[in-house]
């Protein structure tokens, strides 16, 4: 019995005396993010000249040449779309993005597609061409509505349209009830 106290012991002291020591750990620099050079946002119901409709759904950022973003859609013929924007850049009006992602078709079957779409801010036309393996494709094209298309720069943020602070709830004090007679 004394053995096995004593070994348990020894044990008990090395996994405290070699457990507590850690390696330094070198100095990292703390993660920040930068604001975007620019902010695009497009959002509603794509109606096509056919009839058909697809709600989309489109936010994108760019920090000099990095673009982050995603792109949805669904429609019922077509399937949900869900992908990265990799590139992104708006000119005289025109958002213009592509990237790539998964599309689910009607019928349940998943495959990797790619896009290219586009945006006019003034008349809120959309454009989004898709194109995968062996031939697939097609092109979703109308004009949101409702929706609605945005583009700025993070700079040029009107601090009077923000919401405002919302006021401290006031204090409630006890209710205080009278003895019944």
């Amino acid at each position: 019995m004394r053995k096995t106290l004593a070994v348990l012991g020894a044990l008990i002291a090395a996994v405290a005396v070699f457990g507590t020591v850690y390696a330094a750990e070198p100095d990292r620099p703390e993660k920040t993010k930068d604001r975007p050079d620019v902010v695009a946002v497009a959002f509603g119901v794509l109606k096509e000249a056919s009839g058909e409709q697809a709600v989309v759904d489109f936010k994108a950022g760019k920090n000099g040449e990095n673009a982050r973003g995603n792109l949805r859609f669904y429609s019922r013929d077509d399937g949900y779309y869900n992908g990265a924007v990799r590139r992104f850049a708006v000119e005289d009006g025109i958002i213009k993005a592509t990237g790539g992602g998964g599309l689910i078709k009607p019928d349940g079957t998943r495959i990797p597609v790619r896009f290219v779409a586009e945006f006019q801010v003034e008349t809120k036309r959309a454009s989004i061409k898709v194109t995968g393996r062996e031939g697939f494709e097609y092109t979703l094209e109308g004009v949101l509505d409702p929706g609605f298309i945005r583009v700025w720069t993070p700079d040029d943020k009107d601090d009077s349209k923000e919401r405002p602070a919302r006021p401290a709830r006031p204090v409630r004090e006890p209710a205080t009830t009278a003895p019944r007679s």
